[in-house]
């Protein structure tokens, strides 16, 4: 069994420790414990990290180097794809380029995903594949996606779960609102509760353990590689942390709480039919607006996305601040997640995992895109621009979530979903259950 893995080339993103390297290196050694396995890396030799042949060895990881950034003589096989489909990754690519600060040409686009596809192909038919491990929502692993489905291909998407930072989505559907979670509450019906691990496990682990090993050697690895290699930003650009309010949250008896999230959030530019955050805080005024909540006497509370700072540059963040600012309803603030969603009355989302965590909260949650969690009885999905019958919301507000489905739910998501394992040091154990779920394509 022929087993690809592509991703995991990073130790820290935006800022954050993530130890993907160790991820992989892990999970690797736990392959190759399987005689009939054979591990694969798909690297790209043009990027950074684990990509570097180089580093790649330094690090001594147990797989083989397959660069996909070898130009691939046949160019046929791109033909077996639909255009509209590869034309759909590279606008979504173009767009999120273009957020990050960099412009790209659609037919540069375009060419390199027809280059991958045929690259893909081409190590398809030296050494088939068999299951395809993807991490990351990039333009490379789109491709890869839509390569494996169109060859018949078992496909693992690996992205963080919910229940943060123990668990994992591994799903060879898709991830977050193209996972492969049911929609329909009639599932849940069935859904048998244990209610011990419920109350005990639900948000913390039950069995998987954050373990340090060899962390810091391949961090030194990384920082002798790298050594030297400095990124600035310039601080003009930036929008000052001290126009935040902090604490202003409390002074509220009633507010709607709406955490943004990050600008190139591409369940954003993916799930939603948003183009930018003013467009989001546009709406939900106008929403705020049609339910008439200012003679509830309900403000708007809204909070940047954690690593905003990442983006600060973008423009979109001053706009956003200046449009808050003008309404006497709306505060932008720095207080605590968790303070915000404990005393807030609603949570107003795209499809932010600060929706899953009111969920579980039994708080209500209205959504402004496309989410896992819109199921009907749990949440109320609100379409850009689409009315809502006031009396229904406001039914929904007072009574909030079904309890009940609430409960099955989170459950079945908890504890028959997502992997319990630690991406940051994942434990033997817990890495094992995922190694045999790929490898059997079933749930321990």
């Amino acid at each position: 069994m022929n087993i690809f893995i592509s991703g995991l080339a990073y130790m820290d993103y935006r800022g954050e420790q993530i130890n993907d390297v160790v991820f992989l290196k892990r999970i690797t050694e736990l392959f190759n414990l399987y005689s009939n396995v054979n591990t694969n890396y798909l690297a790209r030799s043009s990027s950074q990290g684990i990509n570097q042949k180089l580093l790649f060895d330094r690090v001594n990881i147990q797989s083989e180097y397959i660069d996909l950034d070898k130009v691939s003589r046949n160019k046929k096989y791109f033909k077996k794809y639909e255009f509209e489909d590869i034309k759909k990754i590279a606008q979504r690519n173009m767009v999120f380029s273009s957020k990050m600060g960099y412009e790209k040409k659609i037919d540069d686009i375009l060419f390199r995903i027809i280059k991958l596809l045929n690259r893909l192909h081409e190590i398809h038919e030296s050494k088939p594949m068999d299951r395809i491990i993807v991490f990351g929502d990039s333009l490379d692993s789109e491709t890869i996606r839509m390569f494996a489905t169109v060859n018949n291909i078992s496909c693992f998407s690996v992205e963080n779960g919910y229940f943060r930072p123990f668990t994992l989505q591994i799903d060879p559907k898709g991830v977050n609102a193209f996972n492969s979670v049911p929609r329909n509450k009639e599932f849940y019906n069935n859904i048998e509760i244990d209610h011990d691990r419920l109350n005990n496990f639900l948000f913390r682990p039950e069995k998987a353990k954050l373990v340090h090993d060899e962390i810091d050697s391949i961090r030194k690895i990384f920082l002798s590689y790298y050594e030297g290699d400095s990124q600035t930003v310039d601080s003009k650009e930036r929008i000052e942390n001290s126009n935040l309010d902090e604490g202003d949250s409390l002074k509220f008896d009633s507010y709607i709480y709406v955490p943004l999230q990050l600008e190139t959030d591409l369940q954003m530019i993916k799930n939603s039919s948003y183009d930018s955050l003013l467009e989001v805080v546009n709406d939900i005024n106008r929403f705020y607006k049609s339910m008439q909540l200012s003679k509830q006497n309900l403000k708007l509370v809204f909070k940047f996305h954690p690593l905003w700072t990442s983006e600060q540059h973008l423009r979109s963040y001053q706009k956003v601040k200046n449009k808050i600012d003008k309404h006497p309803y709306m505060y932008l603030v720095d207080d605590d997640n968790q303070i915000l969603l404990k005393n807030a009355k609603a949570i107003m989302v795209v499809n932010s995992t600060v929706g899953f965590e009111a969920i579980t909260l039994k708080k209500p949650v209205i959504t402004f895109g496309e989410a896992f969690y819109n199921i009907d009885g749990i949440v109320m999905n609100v379409r850009k621009n689409q009315s809502i019958n006031i009396n229904e919301f406001y039914k929904y507000l007072k009574n909030g979530p079904d309890p009940y489905l609430v409960n099955k739910f989170v459950y079945y998501t908890r504890f028959n979903y997502f992997f319990e394992v630690y991406r940051t040091g994942p434990d033997t154990d817990s890495l094992r259950d995922i190694v045999q779920y790929i490898i059997s394509l079933r749930r321990k």
